[in-house]
């Protein structure tokens, strides 16, 4: 099976084989500018976001020797600031699509309908630093680390926070959920690893 880089090159994002580094897939932002906002590539879907907040869900085909893409969908992300979106992660199980924006703001949408499920309001005003969700994909909750060095736990099936956590003094760079001990573990750019026990949470 063959691997594949995703690259970015002014206003172009490229597909490029991982052994011969030739682009065998492109797409234009028609953004010269500024290129794209953020992009995530997940399975055979690459999700796209323009300097207009537009989003795109793209299906890709690498199966032929002409490798493919097909418009699925594209819907505005919906942020009334007009924020730029600085995160996005699809959920291994369901179609919910999470972006998170710089003024501290979270929306989940359906990535095959293109409609919104989420809006979590922001605890900071600061850009959202680092996102991921629960390792047990049944366990439907989201956590957020913040530029202000706090992490947030909700609970998506009822779009409800859980709990705040605060362990870092600058932005939270990276978050690991430990299932089995029921711990969360952060660090964070001021070179501090910190745990919290999700017992209580």
């Amino acid at each position: 099976q063959k691997s594949y880089l995703l690259l970015t090159s002014g206003s172009q994002l490229h597909f490029r084989d991982a052994q011969s580094g030739k682009s065998i897939l492109s797409f234009d932002s028609m953004e010269e500018e500024s290129g794209w906002q953020n992009f995530l590539a997940h399975e055979n879907m690459l999700f796209t976001v323009n300097k207009d907040g537009l989003v795109e869900s793209w299906e890709l085909d690498f199966s032929s020797e002409i490798p493919s893409k097909t418009l699925k969908r594209s819907w505005k992300s919906g942020n009334s600031r007009n924020s730029p979106v600085v995160r996005m992660l699809h959920h291994e199980k369901s179609p919910l699509l999470i972006l998170a924006f710089a003024d501290g703001s979270v929306s989940g949408w359906d990535s095959l309908q293109g409609y919104c499920t989420h809006n979590l309001k922001a605890r900071s005003a600061l850009p959202i630093s680092s996102i991921t969700f629960h390792p047990d994909s049944k366990c439907m909750q989201l956590f957020v680390g913040s530029e202000d060095g706090s992490i947030s736990n909700w609970d998506l099936m009822q779009s409800r926070l859980i709990k705040s956590f605060s362990g870092h003094v600058s932005a939270v760079t990276c978050i690991h959920v430990d299932s089995k001990t029921m711990r969360l573990i952060s660090a964070g750019r001021d070179k501090i690893v910190s745990v919290f026990s999700l017992k209580d949470a």
